[in-house]
């Protein structure tokens, strides 16, 4: 858990971008906001934090209207004098941070970036230093430990429980039906003299005999298709339905694995299709679900008590809002 959360919390601090424009306003704040047991939490801060409230948003389809600045304003306020509360609490009771590894993590950030010079503009856009990002990887850290040895203690989840939640929430364990398809494509240029097109029908079903007869359908994909998958063997991956334009969807979700079809014609030339594998998509079983339905319920159990816990530190620490 202690690994999962420091990555998680660094990944949020260098994917922040400048604030949305839908939050411009708060790009006015300046200077301090809150004084936690003396300890200073600024604007800039704040702002990060509304950045990464901002995109989590986002990512669960949910777009933050301008109207709403001051909510997440506050909420940020309040994450960020949670967090400091924790990280206090847990330095009192001898939890520091593990300087080897925060040096490692910081090694594995810059190699991922594309060297340090790379990172130190991603951190430029938000007005950090390697210093502000290993300080504030080293409170993560300490509040990771302190979570993972102290106050997830005692969280459990029965198996009643996770069962009661599958079979009142059922419409949230399902999935949709997908195919795994690999293809090779001959363009057809826009207007083409029919001549031309039924050239081309004429390659792509020699290509499909070539095929049937025993040719590797990757080696003659990379080695004819004019669409970027050939780079892959001519694989799609997994898609759903709708992904794909409606002639080439068709035949991709009426074919067994195997199969290879007839040529198909779409306003990008004539294509073969293979699907290597099918998923029926429907209810997903609890047996398969349980797993990390078990962590979901857990981690939700987890935060009820870390906000409890945290309600209780701040009625006997200072708080000051500036």
């Amino acid at each position: 858990m202690t690994k999962k959360i420091l990555i998680l919390a660094v990944v949020l601090l260098l994917s922040a971008v400048f604030i949305s424009s839908v939050f411009a306003e708060a790009e006015t704040q300046q200077g301090d906001v809150v004084s936690v047991n003396g300890t200073i939490i600024g604007a800039d801060d704040v702002k990060r934090e509304m950045n990464m409230m901002y995109q989590q948003s986002v990512q669960q389809g949910v777009y933050p209207e301008a109207s709403e600045i001051d909510a997440y304003w506050s909420r940020a306020v309040d994450t960020l004098i949670g967090r400091e509360l924790l990280y206090q609490d847990a330095v009192s009771k001898g939890y520091t941070p593990d300087s080897v590894k925060i040096e490692e993590y910081i090694k594995n950030l810059i190699m991922n970036s594309g060297g340090e010079e790379a990172l130190q503009e991603k951190l430029d856009e938000q007005g950090l230093n390697i210093d502000k990002l290993r300080k504030d990887s080293g409170t993560y850290y300490v509040i990771s430990e302190y979570v993972s040895g102290e106050l997830s203690t005692g969280v459990t989840v029965s198996d009643d429980e996770v069962k009661k939640y599958y079979d009142e929430n059922t419409g949230m364990f399902k999935q949709e039906e997908t195919v795994s398809a690999r293809h090779i494509l001959l363009t057809i240029e826009e207007g083409a003299e029919q001549v031309v097109v039924d050239q081309t029908k004429a390659r792509i079903l020699a290509l499909r005999d070539r095929i049937i007869a025993g040719e590797d359908f990757a080696q003659l994909a990379s080695e004819t298709s004019d669409c970027p998958s050939s780079e892959q063997g001519g694989s799609l991956g997994e898609f759903g339905r709708g992904r794909m334009v409606p002639p080439f969807d068709n035949v991709a979700f009426s074919l067994e694995p195997g199969v290879i079809s007839e040529p198909v014609l779409t306003q990008f030339g004539y294509h073969i299709i293979e699907v290597t594998s099918k998923n029926g998509g429907g209810e997903i079983p609890f047996s398969d679900i349980e797993p990390r339905l078990r962590e979901y319920l857990s981690n939700i159990a987890l935060e009820k008590k870390i906000n409890l816990y945290v309600e209780g530190i701040r009625e006997k620490s200072e708080i000051i809002i500036f």
